[in-house]
């Protein structure tokens, strides 16, 4: 089970490393808070250099970071017009959850569908372009990527057990006897 949910991880990961690129290639900086999409490019809070931290990791030669370039602009329109749809699905949930009366689970179906069969959508498109933009890259620079992938996980690991240990009830580990 613990396995299968790194797999899917890892597949969400990549899969989602194409959307996070196109957001960078317009200017959106990654790192940091929750995504926000309505303003013309994908934005994450905090900041980064215009290349993803799994690209900056593969060490594209410049001719290499032109074809990354053209792959994303290509698909940025395609990427953009899904973040929109989501965008104005989300909100037309949201109005029904706080208009006055009842609201029931049937009456959100509509919008439920919708959200996914685009969140479908994007995950096809992200895996295409992700496909195309590994086709790029050369042996050694996968297993950069791939060396960068497996310490990020091993990072995300950390702090989530760090993050369990502060959780509200959560016993004190014992300390090792001197």
């Amino acid at each position: 089970m613990k396995r299968l949910l790194k797999w899917l991880i890892a597949t969400v990961a990549i899969a989602a490393l194409p959307a996070l690129a196109a957001g960078q290639m317009m200017g959106g900086p990654m790192m940091g808070g929750p995504m926000m999409m309505g303003h013309g490019h994908m934005a994450m809070g905090g900041g980064m250099p215009p290349f993803p931290m799994f690209l900056r990791a593969a060490q594209l030669t410049p001719e290499q970071q032109k074809r990354v370039n053209k792959i994303l602009s290509d698909n940025h329109e395609a990427f953009h017009k899904l973040f929109q749809q989501m965008h104005q699905t989300r909100e037309e949930m949201a109005d029904k959850l706080l208009s006055n009366g009842a609201v029931t689970a049937k009456d959100l179906e509509p919008e439920t569908r919708k959200l996914d069969q685009l969140h479908q959508q994007m995950m096809a498109n992200s895996v295409r372009v992700a496909l195309e933009i590994r086709a790029v890259l050369k042996p050694d620079q996968l297993q950069r990527v791939a060396a960068f992938h497996q310490k990020m996980q091993s990072l995300h690991e950390q702090m989530h057990a760090l993050m369990k240990q502060t959780e509200p009830g959560a016993a004190p580990k014992p300390s090792p006897v001197e």
